[in-house]
């Protein structure tokens, strides 16, 4: 796992392994490089989510928006699944959101073969 820009280490039950890193920071990303053929993102949603972009293999892939009205942990909030294993990259962008609403957090990255 591969961090750029801020993302600080948040300790919290709310979070598998009761850590995880977030980031508000725009343009901030978190990149992770696997073997498989299947890849999700673990995270949040809630008040201050904010809109991240998914890159795979450097292509954009989506943007997902990680607002919601109320709080909901452990989220598999992206998941992509492949034909064939292979090596792959998944990259998570900190895009913003609304004012106040621009957070990510990286809980987990789950990938399988």
């Amino acid at each position: 796992m591969k961090y750029s820009g801020s993302w600080p280490l948040v300790a919290s039950t709310d979070y598998i392994g009761s850590k995880a890193r977030t980031s508000t920071a725009k343009g901030a990303s978190a990149t992770v490089t696997f073997r498989g053929n299947r890849i999700a993102w673990l995270s949040q949603k809630g008040p201050s989510g904010g809109v991240a972009r998914i890159y795979l293999d450097g292509k954009l892939k989506a943007t997902i928006d990680l607002y919601a009205p109320t709080k909901q942990v452990k989220q598999v909030v992206y998941q992509k699944a492949w034909t064939a294993v292979a090596t792959r990259t998944m990259r998570v962008v900190v895009v913003g959101g609304r004012p106040g609403k621009n957070k990510l957090t990286v809980d987990q990255f789950f990938s399988v073969r």
